[in-house]
């Protein structure tokens, strides 16, 4: 298997951080990378009176040295850490090779996005580099940095916490999974690609070598669902953060491979207990 790493042709072409502002007197959101070289680090302890702000850094190569809550940590390349306004964090050093990629939001809307149970309370997880979770920062950076040519797009909160739920739910199948479930980790990959596809379960246990009835009954012991239903989810997934952005229902179910809008939006309310559209006004209502 060829190992991916994070290309240095990326770090060139985009800037440091992208910001957009709300207003003159309220920061919002902030995104981009940052490298050994930064004189800034993120830090949850200001001086008395100075805004205070919530860091999601995933290290795309390197290794930093934190101290939080006067306990020391080393994190290398696949780590993901949370500078939450809660702990007091330090960054003391970084490699030579350093670099991450970041969203920082400011308290306000940190504290509403907690409020409703979008940001998980951990201080930082371990995994191996992961290509979905450094390309959805990338697609977010892209995003901020086009709404920072065009003032009138919408805001997009959404689309950052979006990114934070893929992190959360790639580490959590990370540590579902351990280091031993090779043909797991297989069949997930498969799965939570090409979403708009229908790839049948069946195809799924051929393609990792095991007979369909064993490959679905041990799937279901370590999932706690079936591969069929894991599917279905990692779909209803997808098209929360994707009618989060704004777009029409048609749209998302189409992008997603559903033909029927009808099977669409019954398989929706079925696990987020919201229409597809009920959805969208639930995110309006609440700013996100």
């Amino acid at each position: 298997m060829c190992k991916w790493t994070f290309p240095d042709s990326l770090r060139q072409q985009k800037p440091t951080s992208l910001i957009r502002q709300v207003d003159t007197d309220w920061p919002s959101l902030m995104a981009g990378f940052m490298l050994a070289q930064n004189k800034n680090t993120a830090s949850s302890s200001p001086p008395k009176n100075q805004l205070v702000f919530a860091w999601f850094v995933y290290i795309c190569s390197g290794s930093v040295s934190c101290i939080v809550n006067g306990e020391k940590h080393n994190m290398s390349t696949g780590s993901f850490i949370q500078v939450l306004p809660e702990n007091n964090h330090q960054t003391i050093q970084k490699s030579a090779d350093y670099c991450a990629v970041y969203i920082r939001l400011n308290e306000h809307d940190y504290r509403k996005a907690k409020d409703l149970g979008l940001i998980q309370d951990f201080v930082y997880a371990h995994g191996q580099l992961n290509r979905h979770i450094v390309q959805s920062y990338i697609t977010f950076i892209d995003m901020l940095e086009s709404c920072i040519m065009n003032p009138q797009t919408p805001w997009p909160l959404a689309s950052a916490l979006g990114t934070l739920n893929t992190v959360y739910h790639t580490f959590s199948i990370q540590q579902k999974l351990g280091c031993k479930d090779m043909w797991l980790s297989k069949a997930l990959k498969m799965l939570h690609s090409h979403l708009a596809e229908h790839i049948q379960p069946a195809e799924v246990a051929q393609h990792i070598g095991i007979p369909y009835e064993t490959f679905r009954k041990r799937f279901s012991q370590n999932m706690g669902c079936s591969p069929r239903e894991y599917r279905i989810q990692a779909r209803i997934d997808m098209a929360c953060n994707l009618l989060q952005t704004g777009k029409p229902v048609g749209e998302v179910a189409e992008e997603l491979g559903y033909c029927d809008a009808f099977l669409f939006s019954k398989q929706f309310k079925k696990r987020t207990g919201y229409s597809p559209r009920s959805w969208k006004q639930f995110v309006c209502t609440h700013g996100l």
